[in-house]
């Protein structure tokens, strides 16, 4: 009679080469962070083929210690009841030089996806404006269409910046580049600099045009878009926003 060990009383019990087994399968998910492959499995317990290996992992699943998520895929073993324990990682959270940088490289980059990396300060939350009318220019915020993540750092903004996010709804901006169904980034503010792109509402349309101080007009970059007339006292055009970056789905 072989002799075995009840490691689990709600499991059945191993023998002492299923457990030498089941050990080194915990070992090597600790040292690398992912199981070993057919052939890493003969070379460490000394297996003259890969078939003798598939015995042991075929007894482990039955026994209920591990379980395969593709029947043939090494790589998708999952050992039942155990949470590993990096060792290259101290308690510190700092790395401990391991003895071959590449399985270390391999075990960081397995843990690192796993666990939730926090966002840089720089990216914020930002919102799409949705529908509003000039009378009232706050009511784009209102309400908004969704939330788009940025890095106010890539765009070159101060991360304490009121910015928003809104959708290009014509082409008379598309000679410089901005066509319709694009998203324009715009820092919010409700007046701008002569020849600045900007976020504006004209009745309860929002447009993207270029501002002229001098002849208090939103001009539009081609033909067919008329001027629009702007004044700072207006009730039906109301600048929301100067331009400062530009997405595109494609």
């Amino acid at each position: 009679m072989k002799a075995t060990l009840q490691l689990d009383p709600n499991k059945k019990p191993l023998t002492p080469k299923q457990h030498e087994f089941l050990l080194f399968l915990k070992n090597f998910v600790e040292e690398r962070g992912y199981p070993p492959t057919m052939k890493e499995m003969c070379d460490k317990m000394e297996m003259s083929s890969t078939n003798a290996a598939n015995q042991y992992i075929q007894a482990l699943e039955k026994k209920g210690y591990i379980h395969r998520q593709q029947k043939g895929a090494s790589r998708g073993i999952q050992i039942l009841d155990f949470t590993p324990r990096p060792r290259h990682i101290s308690a510190s959270g700092a790395q401990v030089s391991p003895t071959n940088n590449h399985h270390a490289s391999s075990a960081q980059s397995a843990i690192n996806a796993s666990i939730p990396v926090p966002l840089p300060p720089s990216v914020k939350n930002v919102v799409i404006a949705g529908d509003g009318s000039a009378a009232q220019p706050l009511s784009v915020f209102l309400s908004p269409r969704g939330q788009v993540k940025i890095d106010t750092e890539f765009f070159q903004q101060d991360p304490t910046s009121q910015l928003f996010c809104a959708f290009v709804s014509d082409d008379g901006m598309s000679s410089d580049a901005i066509r319709q169904g694009d998203t324009v980034l715009a820092r919010q503010q409700f007046s701008a600099e002569d020849g600045q792109i900007v976020v504006a509402l004209l009745h309860d349309m929002t447009i993207v045009r270029r501002f002229s101080a001098t002849q208090g007009e939103l001009l539009a970059g081609v033909r067919g878009f008329p001027p629009v007339p702007y004044s700072s006292e207006s009730a039906s055009v109301k600048i929301i926003g100067v331009v400062v970056g530009l997405m595109r789905l494609v």
